[in-house]
Order: structure tokens, then C-alpha cells, then sequence
């Protein structure tokens, strides 16, 4: 089960894929441009990788649910309110990251 879907977060459209407007996890893996893009979704942090997921499943800690982006380049002070425990660190709140996307990694610029 889905307890943070992102989806409905969105408009349902690609439009403003690239510029100001935040995309999902799922729409920056589609995107064919190394352009800087503004992509929403859900940090975790599990054995060392940090991830920006389209969703989070309902777990304790939590995990990712459905596709994400390994997050390069990152500090996670500049996040502030983690939450920690069982060695995984998440943000209860939506996260949006400005970066490039290749090869399924998010390049935090």
C-alpha cells in the first residue's frame, strides 16, 4: 500500500518539464535533456544512498514505492525535519531537488 502517493500531486501533464515548475520522479526519468529540472518527490536515505521516490510504502522505517532517483551531491543539513531510525533517514514532507537527471541519478546543483 501507498501511504505518500505523489502522483496526485501533479497535474497529470508534461508540461513545464523543464524550467520552474517541479516534476515527478517518473517524468525526470523520462526526461532526454541535460537541463536543470525541478524534481518533487519523497527522500530516503538507506545504506548510504540517498533517494528521491515517487512514493513511500507503508513500512517503519519507510521505503521507496514505485520508481526514484539516486541523489548525488546533496547535503542533507540543507534539508532539515529527517527522520531517523533503523538506519534509514526520510523527510515526512515533499522534497524538491533542482539538478540534472542521466541514468537514474539526480545531480543536486
Amino acid at each position: 500500500l501507498l501511504s505518500f502517493a505523489l502522483a496526485a500531486c501533479g497535474s497529470g501533464s508534461d508540461s513545464g518539464a523543464l524550467g520552474n515548475s517541479a516534476i515527478t520522479v517518473k517524468q525526470a526519468l523520462a526526461v532526454k535533456s541535460s537541463e536543470t529540472v525541478l524534481v518533487r518527490g519523497a527522500l530516503i536515505v538507506s545504506e548510504g544512498t540517498t533517494r528521491l521516490c515517487f512514493a513511500i510504502l507503508e513500512s517503519y522505517p519507510p521505503q521507496c514505492g514505485g520508481p526514484s532517483l539516486v541523489v548525488r551531491g546533496l547535503d542533507l543539513e540543507t534539508i532539515g525535519e529527517l527522520t531517523s531510525a533503523n538506519d534509514v533517514t526520510w523527510s515526512d514532507r515533499e522534497i524538491r531537488l533542482r539538478g540534472t537527471v542521466a541514468d537514474g541519478t539526480l545531480t543536486v546543483s
